[in-house]
């Protein structure tokens, strides 16, 4: 089969099969190769692994960013629950704009030739704009008629911050975005979906329509346009590269924090080559749309692998109308003066997004109140059951040379883990925000060998006491953190409902 079609059904695969072992792949893996290989079929061998090693890429960064982000974005997902509560859901967007186009507003570098034409194409088309360029956008008169935010960390309100007036622009957050722009936003928001808001709520939770979580703010707004129902989707400023040898596009906010370095023999030009030149070890060359060799580095490249998979599976056309940048496989590359002309012809109608539901009234903050203090009372529970394992655990660890007494304990626990079993939605809540505790644990298990022995050894029992017990102290600690948290949360409820 061709290059592209290999490709493609690779990626599949990767998405079926193998991202499962997304920790196996995080606990260390190496690559190899059988000897056979480097004379049989040797340019599809090397292919494969290259394809494989690409997908281990993606795989680290996806452990990496929920292991570190963990807390922070329990964090921010339930701070955001009055703004998902108050808010209608985006299911009063599904199929508003069905038969219209899409432009897709990135902050890659080729953007800066495309802004002139957007306010026209805004009459035409449905404007999607990432939160990197909101400012620009507004600065030029070109209100997007959405904006889409995800990032968990506070810089991000920076794109915010300031703004009185968005001209009617919608913004369209997951819940994992940091809450101060939820708070901050003048204008309609939609908060979608969250399994954790169902968590906590139980009976309490209302129905939301569901849009699929983004690795990014330009996939979140791809999966906007395509429940918007839009057709074809035009990309703009998607480069995945460093087109031009340039970091961002010419004219964003950090030229500005850079005008203090910047003098006749330190250009502008140079402080966007030593931003890309300053990840030179992560940097690869990849073929841009007019076959051109051009940088990306690895961030920027699975960003890609993932954008060619969902239009892969997408019913829309993609139009890559970004005259640059990194070709992607499954669009179609044509300017956007030809893509407009193509396509942008009917004007959108005025109402198109109107919102036919209304904000929700107290009696809902009340009741979802109220469902956090029972979560606050069974995180108690769950934190008391836990203690008294651990103190049980390293009893046991002390009774490893007597057996006797070692089996009589046994029991206890057998007990605990049924008492917990209770609590299975509030367990794994709390597994949640203690991601690193399961993966070390999943570690120990590998370590130690998942063989199940009915007369293990003293050492073999001594490791899986000491993976346990650290399981169960990390687990106390998530509990601490939630028992925390939780009423801060309640607390922003009351303000919401008074």
């Amino acid at each position: 089969r061709s290059t592209q079609s290999r490709s493609s059904a690779a990626s599949d695969v990767y998405k079926r099969q193998l991202r499962p072992i997304n920790a196996d792949v995080l606990l260390g893996l190496q690559v190899v190769p059988l000897p056979y290989t480097a004379q049989y079929h040797v340019g599809f061998q090397a292919e494969v692994r290259a394809l494989l090693q690409d997908f281990v890429s993606f795989a680290r960064l996806q452990m990496v960013t929920l292991l570190r982000n963990a807390r922070i974005t329990c964090k921010n997902i339930l701070f955001n629950l009055p703004a998902y509560l108050s808010c209608p859901g985006v299911e009063v967007l599904r199929d508003r704009a069905r038969g219209y186009p899409a432009i897709l507003v990135a902050a890659g570098p080729s953007l800066a030739r495309h802004l002139h034409q957007l306010r026209e194409l805004s009459r035409y088309a449905v404007v999607i704009a990432v939160q990197t360029v909101f400012k620009q956008l507004l600065a030029r008169g070109i209100p997007p008629h959405f904006v889409t935010s995800l990032d968990f960390h506070e810089l991000s309100a920076e794109f915010f911050r300031g703004l009185s007036d968005v001209g009617g622009t919608i913004l369209v957050a997951e819940p994992k975005a940091t809450w101060h722009v939820l708070d901050s936003y003048p204008g309609r928001k939609h908060v979608l979906y969250n399994e954790l808001y169902d968590g906590v709520l139980r009976e309490a939770a209302p129905a939301r329509g569901r849009i699929k979580a983004g690795s990014t703010v330009a996939h979140l707004s791809f999966y906007l346009a395509e429940y918007l129902g839009c057709d074809p989707i035009i990309l703009v400023g998607q480069d995945l590269s460093f087109s031009e040898g340039f970091y961002y596009p010419p004219g964003m906010p950090i030229e500005q924090i850079w005008q203090p370095e910047l003098g006749r023999f330190y250009t502008v030009e140079m402080k966007q080559w030593e931003r890309i030149a300053r990840f030179r070890p992560i940097l690869r060359v990849v073929k841009d749309v007019h076959g051109r060799d051009v940088y990306t580095d690895e961030q920027l490249y699975t960003y890609a692998e993932q954008f060619q998979s969902d239009f892969a599976a997408s019913s829309a056309r993609v139009i890559h109308a970004c005259e640059g940048g990194m070709r992607l496989r499954g669009t179609e590359v044509m300017t956007l003066s030809e893509a407009a002309g193509r396509f942008c012809t009917r004007p959108l109608p005025a109402d198109l997004f109107r919102a036919d539901a209304e904000a929700a009234g107290p009696q809902l903050m009340q009741r979802a109140g109220r469902a956090l203090q029972h979560q606050i009372e069974e995180v108690a529970d769950v934190k008391q059951i836990a203690t008294e394992m651990l103190r049980l655990l390293e009893r046991l660890s002390g009774l490893l040379d007597r057996p006797a007494e070692f089996n009589r304990l046994i029991v206890q626990v057998d007990e605990l883990r049924t008492r917990i079993s209770r609590y299975e939605q509030t367990y794994r809540i709390v597994v949640g925000v203690s991601q690193l505790a399961e993966l070390r644990r999943y570690s120990a298990d590998r370590r130690i060998g998942q063989r199940v022995c009915e007369q293990e050894d003293v050492e073999t029992a001594r490791q899986r006491l000491q993976r346990d017990r650290e399981f169960v102290a990390a687990f106390i600690n998530g509990c601490e953190y939630l028992e925390q948290l939780l009423p801060q949360v309640v607390a922003r409820l009351e303000e919401r409902t008074t």
